[in-house]
């Protein structure tokens, strides 16, 4: 293995399965290269280091604002109510009655289909049509859906892999530079 490939592995050796067969093969790259041995000795000096902070108190107390009191509200009038009832069941009723209103030249009316009878006049969809619809869209919004949690998941992937990337580049930075102070 190179030096490049065991920096890589150096976290996962440092948090990983001791067990892992990948970590044997690292192990036996830092057996004979003291470079990379001196930067896992680094890893884990920062992970020891890391697990010993202690938070330290705030120098003040943080304290939010009390809420204001919120102020008394007259209830509404008990006709107001039942007029806004009233209102809300007769849309319901007009609308279990599959109710069409319509103001024209001749002036307002108001027709109900509750009972009506008679086929289809093509303005209506069968049970058939409505499947098919149905079908054709919950497809469309699935395969919207899948495509879009993949792009997700590849973003993700990509934001991971550059961190990690950077992490290293930052831990043979630091390594570098306390070897050309030693």
């Amino acid at each position: 293995m190179e030096c490049s490939e065991v920096r890589e592995g150096l976290v996962d050796l440092l948090y990983g399965n001791p067990d892992d067969p990948s970590v044997a093969g690292l192990q036996k790259h830092l057996e004979s290269c003291a470079n990379c041995r001196g930067d896992l000795g680094g890893l884990q000096q920062v992970r020891k280091l890391l697990g010993a902070w202690e938070d330290e108190p705030p120098l003040r107390p943080f304290v939010l604002p009390a809420a204001p009191a919120k102020r008394w509200q007259r209830p509404l009038p008990w006709y107001l109510l039942r007029a806004a009832a009233a209102a809300v069941l007769l849309l319901a009723v007009l609308g279990l009655a599959n109710a069409e209103i319509s103001w024209t030249a001749d002036g307002f009316s108001l027709r109900t289909r509750l009972f009506e009878s008679g086929g289809t006049d093509g303005k209506h969809y069968t049970k058939e049509e409505v499947r098919d619809l149905l079908k054709v869209v919950l497809n469309d919004s699935e395969a919207r859906m899948s495509e879009a949690n993949f792009l997700m998941m590849q973003r993700m992937m990509d934001t991971i892999a550059a961190e990690r990337k950077l992490e290293l580049r930052l831990v043979g930075l630091r390594s570098e530079n306390s070897r050309t102070k030693n």
